[in-house]
């Protein structure tokens, strides 16, 4: 029993430390669940039009997008985020979240501060536009596309800084920074507002997933170094 438990120990440390960050399944399984249920947030924008037609772009490493969106106060508390983040340490944690992508307040008061300023861009009207931030200062749109749109239209104006740096740090990803967008099978492109209806099964289903990506790593890990350990 004692050497169970020491091997357990070392295991879920060896494991939180590491394997997440070599097999990146956990997190693609946290980030399609706080999209699901936080779409509004300008990483899910990121992963959906961008990362699922070209996931080697610069901007597009599962850890990297995962630890984005978990550290957006708009999905912070989500459960699968404390999952997430209780395992993503050390080497893990180290990789960083996405180099200058801003989180969703960020993203709806930039967008909310040009349209004021020019009501007239095309992105500021009709069924493009994101409307104006509610009270924890976030704009019920995807407001990262929104706002990108608006400075590929005005580059230069002043709060595009934002935009010019993460664009600067990302390889140009398009369609953020332009180009065309990537052809993609989501059907979450666009500036619709709101998320997709009947997430409760499919967000049970991810957990699920990651809760066994998890406990088969961890299990054939254990086998190995609990054999070695008796050893001794």
């Amino acid at each position: 029993m004692h050497y169970t438990a020491v091997a357990t120990t070392l295991l879920v440390a060896l494991f939180a430390q590491g394997s997440i960050a070599q097999d990146p399944a956990m997190a693609t399984s946290t980030l399609t669940t706080v999209c699901q249920q936080a779409a509004k947030i300008p990483v899910c924008d990121l992963y959906s039009t961008s990362c699922k037609a070209n996931s080697t772009a610069a901007a597009c490493n599962p850890v990297s997008l995962a630890l984005s969106a978990c550290a957006d106060p708009v999905a912070a508390t989500n459960s699968a985020c404390t999952m997430f983040k209780s395992m993503c340490t050390g080497a893990c944690a180290n990789q960083g979240a996405v180099k200058d992508l801003l989180p969703a307040r960020n993203a709806s008061q930039q967008v909310f501060s040009i349209c004021t300023e020019m009501p007239t861009m095309t992105d500021c009207q009709g069924d493009a536009r994101c409307p104006a931030p509610d009270a924890t200062g976030v704009s019920d749109c995807k407001s990262w596309t929104v706002y990108s749109a608006l400075c590929r239209e005005m580059p230069d104006m002043t709060q595009c800084a934002s935009w010019k740096s993460f664009c600067s740090s990302n390889g140009q990803v398009a369609p953020f920074c332009g180009g065309a967008a990537p052809t993609t099978n989501s059907s979450t492109g666009g500036h619709n507002h709101g998320t997709s209806g009947n997430t409760q099964g499919t967000t049970t289903g991810a957990k699920s997933s990651a809760t066994t990506v998890l406990t088969g790593a961890v299990g054939m890990a254990a086998s190995g170094l609990l054999a070695m350990m008796l050893m001794l």
